[in-house]
């Protein structure tokens, strides 16, 4: 399905949704719109060891929709970027975005529908550079319900059926999900609850050549508050079903969250399970999972994906600071590309006076295919001022350092860049071709 069918056909959904809502929640509606523009320079506009310089103008234009009362809830937002290389090394290109997310409680607190949308732009080749000729449109569209029924004044049973599409412009692995998921929760104290959950899910690819994998999932799950901290534990098995063949591991996740005085965070992430590249990209884009999505190559195999983050921020009145680090290592069940990625993330931000912001980060990716026994090494520092004018309206100016270090020659680069943006109401311009990790 070509790029401008497919635009159209979830243009066409969400116009549909919105038209069914009834007229008394449609007046709840909230919509702002954004408009923007930018420019970009950059002394290595293909970020590649032979460096080319160019300057880069940008336009945005997006809007952000919000229901957030009554039966139906939604959440909407979207951008589209559009970027003109003045020096014409480049084509001009334009990027679309779509966040989406819908609820409609069809039976208050008894049945509810789902429906969320992901359209963004990915990396072809998960661990080349970002530039315009390594990028594909891809679309994340589900549609599903829960259905719950109280056994008891602690017991509590819900089902929840799911249909998903995976669409890729590039690569051949377009695929239909279907799901259904029982989950068993038990109040056992006042904030404690225990539980059980199983799942099945297929995967049907549209080339009929590749196999359809299908995944069994059951697990023990935990959940509890304190004054001060939450978490969160699941913890069982999935067994998986492919080609006459089954195989099964570990499956499971921990999350802790704990408050360090009235302004600091501490949070802690583990995260392992057999799954597929599509699922996997959906886990970080959905939040269930941190980290950069790009670092999952997209493919047709079956995958061990391990994650780990350690987290902590401070937010003052004026003072802001993170600190991440997180690990990752994707296993694929035929292709050579297992990888081990490293990351340690940090930014401070500071408030002048009530309109201008001042930001610092720094970031350090270490990417090892061990296969091929390829390594990128990614270091990243900038600096930004961010000044509002007004309520809507704010200027962005961003002065960037990046580098790549590679054992493969061609993807070693270094890059220096300056970029302002004006932008008013809802989004902001985005720097050109610079989507995902770095």
């Amino acid at each position: 399905m070509s790029r401008r069918r497919v635009r159209l056909l979830y243009s066409l959904l969400w116009l549909v949704a919105c038209l069914a809502w009834p007229f008394d929640a449609v007046l709840a509606l909230r919509v702002e719109p954004g408009v923007g523009a930018g420019v970009e320079y950059t002394d290595n506009v293909f970020l590649r060891n032979n460096a080319h310089e160019d300057t880069i103008l940008a336009a945005y234009a997006g809007l952000d929709a919000k229901q957030d009362d009554g039966p139906f809830l939604a959440d909407v937002s979207g951008g589209y970027n559009r970027y003109h290389y003045t020096q014409g090394r480049v084509d001009d290109v334009g990027y679309l975005q779509l966040n989406a997310n819908v609820r409609w409680a069809m039976v208050k607190d008894r049945f509810t529908w789902r429906l969320t949308d992901f359209f963004n732009q990915t990396p072809i080749v998960a661990n080349n550079a970002n530039r315009s000729t390594n990028i594909q449109d891809a679309n994340i569209f589900t549609l599903g319900a829960d259905w719950v029924m109280p056994l008891s004044a602690r017991n509590t049973l819900t089902f929840s059926p799911e249909i998903r599409r995976f669409y890729y412009e590039v690569l051949n692995t377009d695929n239909r999900q279907y799901g259904i998921a029982a989950d068993w929760s038990y109040k056992m104290y006042h904030l404690t609850r225990v539980g059980l959950h199983a799942s099945a899910r297929k995967v049907a690819y549209e080339i009929a050549a590749i196999s359809d994998p299908a995944f069994f999932t059951l697990q023990f799950n935990v959940a509890g508050q304190r004054p001060a901290s939450n978490f969160t534990l699941h913890a069982g098995a999935t067994e998986v079903h492919r080609d006459g063949k089954s195989f099964r591991g570990f499956s499971g996740d921990m999350s802790l969250q704990h408050e360090l005085g009235a302004h600091g965070n501490l949070s802690l992430k583990l995260f392992s399970d057999l799954t597929e590249s599509s699922d996997g990209r959906l886990n970080v884009i959905a939040g269930e999972v941190g980290g950069d999505f790009n670092s999952v190559q997209i493919t047709t195999d079956v995958i061990r994906n391990r994650y780990a983050r350690l987290g902590f921020d401070y937010r003052a009145q004026t003072l802001g600071v993170r600190l991440a680090t997180e690990y990752r290592e994707v296993i694929y069940s035929d292709s050579p590309l297992d990888r081990r990625i490293g990351l340690v993330d940090m930014g401070v931000d500071y408030a002048a006076n009530a309109r201008l912001k001042l930001g610092g980060y720094a970031r350090y990716n270490k990417t090892r295919q061990t296969e091929s026994l390829r390594t990128d090494i990614i270091t990243e520092a900038g600096f930004s001022l961010v000044y509002r004018h007004s309520r809507k309206l704010r200027s962005l100016l961003d002065f960037k350092h990046r580098e790549q270090d590679s054992t493969n020659a061609s993807q070693s680069f270094v890059e220096n860049a300056v970029f302002y943006s004006l932008s008013y109401g809802f989004g902001q311009v985005s720097r050109p071709s610079r989507i995902g990790g770095f």
